[in-house]
């Protein structure tokens, strides 16, 4: 992939950075755990080669040609890491703040969460709920989500507790004790101390564990023992009767059940794992249909991908935003002036319907996670008019989202858009006003405040934010422009010239300045559909909701 030849003959891997494990990241701590494994395996080899005897022998191809091959890997992902696919790592600072915060500030669950952590893979929980807003002066990552610590050890204390942190640094000093420079299990130690792992480089480092065991019990070292598990049960009972002709099949009944319970599971095991990689696979073909704009097809992938594998909430929130876009599409089809038919507003009606009942789905399968509550929230929102009391719903789903990500500005602004959509100014102005204390060089909250501000009428106090916002802004020629066009049409509306704003710095990572609005808004409906109100599940928050500072 790298050189641009492309082997499989998917359209999602025809791309110079694709990699089977989803990011080239994960990939080199996978090829970092393998390479040492390799190199262990090579040093008698590699000493027999530096004294002289060039010949490595019939058992020394395999591991030496496969290791070269594990190396140039490493090299190649390094380069890509590098040039093409820099990863985002969480900063030590926030992973060590969240993962403290996670298992002693969890209202509700205390002693739980100090024990065994909010649950193993749901970190990025952790990092909503916990992250402090300090985390939004980071130019470059302040608004993403992250879905793993800054190490596997600070992940393990956030999602499995102290005992869970416990219970893996006993496993790491039992393996170090016997021999502390054996290569793989100190190259992976030093990998879990310092980079966050996925669920296949954690796969990989238990089979280093494994392997490393393996090799030390037979090469004679006692402290890698074999233990012999036994399943001992009574042939005939604690009081059986019966005659002999039957003891020969009963000596076999333990063996053979023991071996059909294995196989059962295993067989089961092996069907939801291959109806999850299929809906995967099904999935992936949604996108490629969506890029090219071919609704129909991707509504449809997308319902088989969800019927293959139904407990996906991802799947859940992004089949939400198609119904929605078709039936947005839908009702912008009818033209301007006259009614749509009723089998068209039939249709329309019915992908609402299936909209809203994904979005509460994704919600229902993921209640502590702010991006379901604000699909939701989006949903809704796109709904004002149409729908019967959508502006409350939205309201609603919005408030749970920020009670799930309370330092996220964002959010605030989506609120506040929502109140701004509805015309309640002074509403507005006060969440407006929450994004702006949290993250002081967000252009966007200065200038949807002062567009409120504008609307309610204090034209003085609206230009002093469009002002913040041109200082923010002063290294972006379009949105510059657009403000100083806004600054002197105001300026000219109140009659004066205002002073300068207080110099906040020039802003990196901005995005684009406007309004906050809906992404799609379905046409006004009168009277409005009857639509389905959220669900709200209660998720313990470890603070109020921030209160504005007029």
């Amino acid at each position: 992939s790298y050189l641009k030849i492309y082997i499989l003959p998917f359209a999602f891997s025809k791309s110079q950075t694709f990699s089977p494990f989803g990011s080239n990241f994960d990939q080199l701590i996978y090829l970092f755990l393998t390479l040492s494994f390799g190199l262990y395996l090579c040093l008698p080899y590699i000493r027999r080669f530096t004294s002289g005897n060039m010949s490595l022998g019939k058992d020394g191809v395999f591991p030496v040609v496969t290791t070269v091959i594990v190396l140039i890997g490493s090299i190649v992902s390094l380069l890509l890491i590098f040039t093409l696919q820099k990863p985002n790592i969480l900063p030590f600072e926030t992973g060590f703040q969240t993962a403290f915060a996670a298992i002693s500030q969890d209202t509700g669950r205390v002693v739980q969460g100090f024990l065994f952590g909010s649950g193993f893979g749901t970190y990025v929980t952790d990092f909503t709920r916990f992250k402090q807003a300090a985390f939004n002066l980071n130019p470059n990552l302040w608004n993403l989500y992250f879905f793993r610590s800054s190490s596997l050890v600070l992940e393990l204390l956030a999602t499995t507790g102290v005992l869970g942190l416990l219970s893996f640094c006993f496993l790491l000093y039992k393996m170090l004790r016997p021999r502390p420079l054996i290569l793989p299990f100190l190259v992976a130690s030093v990998l879990v101390l310092i980079l966050p792992f996925s669920f296949l480089t954690i796969t990989a480092f238990m089979m280093i564990l494994a392997l490393v065991s393996v090799l030390e019990a037979t090469s004679g070292n006692k402290d890698f023992s074999e233990t012999e598990i036994q399943l001992v049960a009574f042939q005939k009972g604690v009081l059986a009767l019966s005659d002999n002709t039957s003891e020969k099949s009963s000596q076999k009944a333990l063996p053979y059940g023991f071996l059909s319970a294995v196989i059962i599971l295993l067989i089961i095991l092996g069907l939801l794992s291959g109806r999850y990689v299929y809906s995967d696979y099904i999935f992936q073909k949604a996108l490629v249909a969506a890029s090219q704009n071919l609704g129909s097809q991707t509504y449809d992938l997308q319902s088989q991908a969800i019927r293959t594998f139904p407990n996906r909430e991802a799947y859940h929130r992004i089949f939400s935003q198609t119904n929605l876009n078709l039936a947005n599409n839908l009702a912008a089809s009818v033209p301007q002036g006259s009614s749509p038919s009723a089998q068209t507003q039939q249709t329309i009606v019915a992908l609402v319907q299936q909209s809203i009942n994904s979005a509460r789905a994704a919600a229902q399968l993921s209640p502590a996670s702010s991006i379901s509550w604000q699909n939701m929230a989006q949903i809704y929102r796109s709904l004002i008019g149409f729908g019967q009391n959508a502006e409350n719903f939205a309201i609603v789903a919005t408030q749970r989202a920020i009670a799930l990500d309370p330092n996220n500005p964002q959010l605030y602004i989506s609120l506040g858009g929502i109140f701004y959509q509805l015309q309640r100014w002074d509403d507005a102005i006060a969440q407006f006003q929450v994004a702006v204390r949290l993250k002081p060089d967000f252009a966007n909250a200065y200038y949807n405040l002062g567009h409120a501000l504008e609307e309610k009428g204090e034209l003085a106090l609206a230009l002093q934010q469009y002002q913040a916002v041109r200082n923010l802004v002063s290294n972006n020629k379009e949105s510059l422009e657009k403000i100083n066009t806004e600054i002197e049409a105001l300026e000219e509306k109140i009659g004066q010239a205002g002073g300068e704003a207080k110099d906040l710095g020039e802003a990196q990572n901005q995005p684009p300045l406007e309004v906050n609005q809906p992404s799609t808004q379905l046409p006004e409906q009168k009277p409005p559909v009857e639509i389905p109100e959220p669900q709200i599940t209660v998720v313990p928050s470890k603070t109020p909701t921030p209160t504005p500072r007029r």
